[in-house]
């Protein structure tokens, strides 16, 4: 853990670089302190049919969700949610006349209930 989900709307593909956006979203969750940097696992969805409420015209969304083991507290996640937004704007490129929404969520997964394994 974390877990690392950017989905975004694909009339956003010219806006950033995919690559270069998952080192900064990690590079961010390392610099946090919270985080060992190999259990990041990040990945990039593109959506190429969205809607934001009933047309895709003229808007677009990047929303980034962070699973992490459950325990912390409050704050703690607020304040990562508000560096990984930072983060998050630092890497895409505003989209003449489009509307876009950047948004963070973080989740807590229960440490009771996550197995993992290297093999």
């Amino acid at each position: 853990m974390p877990q690392v989900r950017l989905e975004y709307s694909s009339n956003l593909d010219s806006q950033f670089n995919p690559e270069q956006t998952l080192l900064r979203l990690n590079e961010a969750l390392i610099d946090s302190g919270l985080f060992n940097e190999v259990d990041i696992k990040s990945r990039i969805i593109r959506c190429e049919r969205f809607l934001i409420g009933r047309s895709a015209e003229d808007h677009a969304f990047v929303h980034l969700q962070i699973i992490i083991l459950s325990g912390r507290d409050t704050a703690t996640k607020a304040g990562l949610s508000a560096r990984m937004l930072i983060a998050l704007r630092d890497c895409f490129e505003p989209l003449a006349g489009v509307q876009t929404q950047l948004g963070v969520q973080i989740l807590d997964n229960e440490r009771e209930t996550y197995s993992k394994e290297f093999v």
